[in-house]
């Protein structure tokens, strides 16, 4: 990932998560159908074993602000969650720039919903798929291999869910689709942030320093920017797999602490016309140590962040401008 973006930069970017979204969604499918072709008793068999073990339920109405996946996280953290990742990161927002009219990047933003709903759907059901396989095993066919019994169902040999399709893959899918599913798994991990980080580190961090300097300076600066946030991801990552936890939760997790205040800062242009630079930094920054807080010594589920990282940015930058004093021309 860092080669092709130091070398092909934001057109690289794009062209090869086109052929990785091809090859995704190829290997997806033909993982169900491998799947659904060794459970015995077929899609009969599936259904029943998802409705006995809940696997089709899909609301949960509890108001619990602990619980991390529930019908109000989803319905009011998710709409958040989405307006921050689709409507100011820099990693979705650079992709709609790249259009060559707005109509285009209008089309791009909304036809995503429904390809990203189509996706969790298809995957959340091979997870089912993949339960309904595993759940006649017994664990005594594991235990040479050290796995430890999770007890749901009694015989699923399995302490992780991020174990289960790893396992399937390199011990019951044919050679050939094996490769093509591995290569599916790299295309999801292989998506490209490194070019928008170091787009928006030179142009709003670094730029505002060096206004002298020419585009073969800041280009040359990208491409080392690109090397060491592309080692940092690296060292992020190898920490982060040693937790016992999905990988997908703890990625929404990390992101979700930042993207409130982020989309604060936005809501705050947006809305209070008469704060100014100082009373969105404050803002902002009272959210962060707010989030850091929620995070580390409260057991408040993730998918809550956004909301209230971006209301406590929005309402701090509106009680600041009452304070701070506005120049008219800011």
């Amino acid at each position: 990932m860092i080669i092709f973006t130091y070398y092909g930069g934001m057109e690289a970017v794009i062209w090869v998560e086109v052929v990785q979204l091809a090859i995704y969604i190829c290997g997806a499918i033909a993982a169900a159908v491998v799947i659904l072709n060794q459970v015995e008793g077929g899609m009969p068999s599936v259904l029943q074993i998802g409705q006995q073990f809940d696997k089709f339920d899909l609301f949960d109405f509890t108001l619990d602000f602990t619980k991390t996946y529930t019908f109000w996280a989803g319905l009011v953290g998710g709409c958040f969650l989405t307006m921050s990742t689709h409507g100011t990161d820099q990693y979705l927002v650079q992709r709609y720039l790249c259009t060559n009219k707005p109509s285009r990047a209008s089309l791009a933003l909304l036809s995503s919903g429904a390809v990203v709903l189509g996706q969790f759907i298809g995957f959340l059901f091979i997870g089912v798929l993949l339960f309904a396989f595993y759940a006649p095993h017994t664990a005594a066919e594991y235990a040479n291999a050290g796995v430890v019994n999770s007890g749901i169902p009694a015989t699923f040999p399995f302490t992780g869910g991020d174990k289960v399709f790893p396992d399937f893959i390199t011990k019951h899918m044919p050679s050939g689709l094996s490769g093509l599913v591995v290569a599916a798994i790299f295309a999801a991990a292989l998506s490209s942030s490194l070019n928008s980080i170091a787009a928006t580190f030179v142009n709003d961090l670094y730029k505002p320093f060096k206004a002298t300097a020419d585009d073969k300076h800041f280009l040359r600066v990208s491409h080392w920017l690109t090397l060491v946030f592309g080692i940092v991801q690296i060292a992020v990552a190898l920490t982060v797999m040693k937790q016992n936890r999905s990988a997908l939760d703890q990625a929404l997790s990390i992101a979700s602490l930042f993207n409130g205040p982020v989309l604060g800062v936005f809501l705050v242009g947006a809305f209070i016309k008469r704060a100014n630079q100082t009373s969105a930094l404050v803002g902002m920054s009272v959210s962060i140590l707010l989030m850091l807080y929620l995070k580390f010594f409260t057991p408040i589920a993730w998918t809550w962040y956004v909301l209230i990282g971006s209301l406590t940015t929005l309402s701090v930058a509106w009680l600041a401008s009452l304070i701070v004093s506005r120049d008219v021309r800011d």
